[in-house]
C-alpha cells in the first residue's frame, strides 16, 4: 500500500494530472485488487494444496 501510495501521485504529476484529485481513487482500487489477489491466492492454497501433495 505504502509503494503503492507514493508512486501513483509521482506517475500522475508526470502526466500533467492534479495528483490531489486523482490518486484516492487509484490507490483505493489498486489495494483492494491486490487485497482479493493475496487472499484468493491463500484460500486456493489452503483448499487445494493437500489434493496437489497425494
Amino acid at each position: 500500500a505504502a509503494t503503492v501510495g507514493s508512486t501513483i501521485p509521482i506517475i500522475l504529476k508526470r502526466m500533467n494530472i492534479d495528483p490531489a484529485l486523482a490518486t484516492g481513487p487509484f490507490i483505493t482500487t489498486t489495494n483492494d485488487i491486490i487485497g482479493i489477489a493475496i487472499y484468493l491466492g491463500l484460500a486456493f492454497n489452503v483448499s487445494f494444496s493437500p489434493l496437489i501433495s497425494t
